[in-house]
């Protein structure tokens, strides 16, 4: 499989280069960039924390025990609990609505993407309408799974610091302490490593067969665990394994060339047409390892004429 990963890398660097430096345009890197843009919306992205106390004193809060904090922070919200609440509902329901837009957004990205690779289009208006079931469908996944990943993690925290808040506020950390740490590192490992390995699941291989057979996420998932799966396992573990060199080299590269545009290139949206190559060749990769794996992905030829006819290739 390693041999099977080298020549996907090497079919992805070469349909990187004929896409974006072949007889391309500045149009088609703008609306692509805007393609993964969309992509890329909810999923995070670079910042970088600068220390702002350069006066050589240490901070208030670094003379403050965590015990007096705690106390000082819960007498605070006892006596300005109505206040909170007034606020802090209406700032968590926009910012509910704000992720909710954004997931919808880029549900419809990452399957406009997929298109946009597989057949060396750009276009925007013309498949977002006509791949707006794939979207819906896409969309109702995400949002459910981050929310259970949400509400999981949430009560998690809550009961860890219920647990430990007497001995954090008393200044000691004994077995309540304690066992909070291993609840939430076994939340880490038991149900968070498993949520994220469905997460990477799914943007790389199912949302792919979603577009590829025109089927619902559940439809691709099931093709997913009965044509990929299978004696694969191995070949999945080494190919994320390969992505971590790979995130490191990318995460410089734009970590250099923001830093030398005095942060232009890491501004939404500039960072992916800046840096389109980088994200094509990731999605690229992905679909070759796809094919590798037995998804038939790109048509015969290999590269149709840009602007090619989408959609299923009749098998």
């Amino acid at each position: 499989m390693t041999v099977a990963l080298t020549d996907s890398l090497s079919k992805a660097v070469e349909l990187t280069k004929r896409s974006l430096f072949t007889r391309s345009d500045f149009g088609k890197w703008l609306n692509l960039g805007f393609v993964v843009f969309l992509a890329q919306l909810a999923e995070g992205g670079y910042s970088f924390n600068i220390p702002s106390n350069f006066s050589g004193k240490p901070s208030p809060l670094a003379t403050t025990s965590l015990a007096d904090l705690l106390k000082e922070a819960s007498a605070w919200l006892d006596s300005n609990m109505s206040l909170v609440l007034a606020i802090a509902v209406p700032v968590v329901l926009f910012v509910v609505a704000v992720l909710v837009t954004l997931v919808w957004l880029s549900s419809y990205g990452k399957v406009i993407l997929v298109e946009s690779i597989v057949w060396d289009r750009h276009a925007v208006g013309e498949p977002w309408q006509r791949l707006r079931p794939l979207a819906s469908s896409l969309f109702k996944f995400r949002l459910a799974l981050g929310s259970l990943a949400v509400v999981l993690g949430t009560a998690v925290v809550i009961t860890a610091f219920w647990l430990a808040y007497p001995e954090l506020a008393g200044g000691v950390f004994k077995e309540r302490a304690l066992l909070a740490t291993g609840i939430v590192a076994g939340y880490s490992l038991c149900l968070g490593l498993p949520l994220a390995v469905i997460g990477w699941l799914l943007d790389d291989f199912v949302v792919p067969i979603m577009y590829l057979d025109n089927a619902r996420v559940r439809a691709a998932w099931r093709t997913f665990r009965a044509e990929i799966w299978p004696g694969n396992a191995g070949a999945l573990v080494l190919y994320y394994l390969t992505l971590i060199p790979l995130a490191l080299g990318a995460g410089v590269v734009i970590f250099i060339a923001t830093l030398v545009t005095c942060c232009v290139a890491g501004l939404p949206y500039v960072s992916s047409v800046v840096f389109l190559p980088i994200f094509v060749f990731r999605r690229a990769y992905s679909l070759h390892v796809l094919q590798g794996l037995g998804k038939r992905v790109f048509p015969e030829p290999a590269q149709p004429p840009t602007w090619g006819e989408p959609g299923r290739f009749g098998y």
